[in-house]
């Protein structure tokens, strides 16, 4: 028996989409020059722009955030440390530069939102920040966290300066409540009454 290739489809071609596969770049390029063309739409792109920025949970922020930094192991630190020459000095050091590179794209996202006057938004990106920070501490113990043990209470410190720093609101609205702490965080509660006080 003879067996033959199957011709083409019939019928138009099913089209893919090339919106749906745009990648990072190329989609600000689009919208950029739908802009361009069509100014009028500004205004609706705009609050669709911060409706999406503003989508914020302090709890999924601070679940991501807690996995990440645990999630960076000791190879990706054999690694990031060749080069750098024998020594714990500059092993813990390759480990505070890979947990922070978890933690820096969360900042940004804080201060774009304070950019924007989006403060209870901004607010609880710090708040995931800080409650990802915590639940991260002590874990991991053949990571990344290992080396740098004081990693998590530092970074908490430095976030809670900035956002005391940066946030436009009056003192007293800056400061996290006493409730807040004594859930999510209550062994850093000297943490927050210092930030308070160099604030």
């Amino acid at each position: 028996m003879l067996f033959t290739q199957p011709g083409p489809p019939s019928g138009p071609r099913h089209m893919v989409s090339a919106i749906a596969r745009l990648q990072g770049i190329e989609g600000q390029a689009v919208l950029r020059r739908v802009l361009e063309a069509h100014p009028g739409l500004r205004g609706e792109a705009e609050e669709i722009a911060r409706a999406l920025i503003g989508e914020v949970s302090f709890e999924t922020i601070a679940d991501d955030l807690a996995r990440e930094l645990e999630s960076r192991t000791l190879d990706d630190l054999e690694l990031r440390s060749q080069g750098r020459g024998p020594g714990e000095g500059a092993a813990a050091d390759a480990a505070r530069n890979l947990l922070q590179e978890a933690l820096d794209p969360l900042v940004d996202d804080m201060r774009r939102r304070l950019d924007l006057g989006l403060e209870d938004e901004a607010l609880d990106t710090c708040r995931g920040i800080i409650v990802g920070l915590y639940r991260a501490r002590g874990s991991a113990a053949g990571g990344c966290l290992a080396r740098v043990p004081d990693y998590p209470e530092a970074a908490a410190e430095s976030v809670l300066r900035l956002w005391r720093r940066e946030c436009p609101r009056p003192l007293a609205a800056r400061t996290f409540t006493p409730g807040f702490v004594a859930r999510h965080a209550p062994e850093w509660k000297a943490l927050f009454r210092q930030s308070r006080k160099s604030a």
